[in-house]
């Protein structure tokens, strides 16, 4: 997938949140040489997903690891989750600025105490 912000590669898996039932989605992105725009992923994810299906976080990588029979490798994606990305940028969905916005110690704070909707707008 190309984008308007240059996203050449969109890996869609799940990670657990405390708290919450079933799992977040969340994306790895891989970004061609435009980079990365917060702003239009969202809107992309508006424009293609219902709103339960728009991811929670979103990921920066360089590249994604596939298998032998080059399946990505989703399991250690979210394994990983949204807290420990390896150095990798993240990003949590603001609906409220319509965009994605870094992830930061306070919204991990708040998901750790529950509030994950009020954390990112989700």
């Amino acid at each position: 997938m190309t984008d308007r912000g240059g996203t050449t590669l969109v890996v869609a898996y799940g990670v657990e949140v405390p708290g919450c039932e079933g799992r977040a989605g969340m994306v790895a992105l891989v970004c061609g040489p435009d980079g990365f725009d917060p702003a239009d992923l969202l809107a992309a994810a508006r424009e293609r997903l219902p709103p339960a299906a728009r991811p929670v976080f979103a990921r920066v990588c360089s590249s994604v690891d596939v298998t032998g029979t080059m399946k990505f490798r989703k399991g250690a994606l979210s394994a990983a989750g949204y807290a420990d990305a390896g150095g990798d940028a993240v990003y949590i969905r603001d609906d409220d600025r319509g965009r994605y916005r870094p992830l930061t110690a306070a919204d991990l704070e708040a998901i750790a105490a529950g509030a994950l909707s009020r954390a990112g707008g989700a």
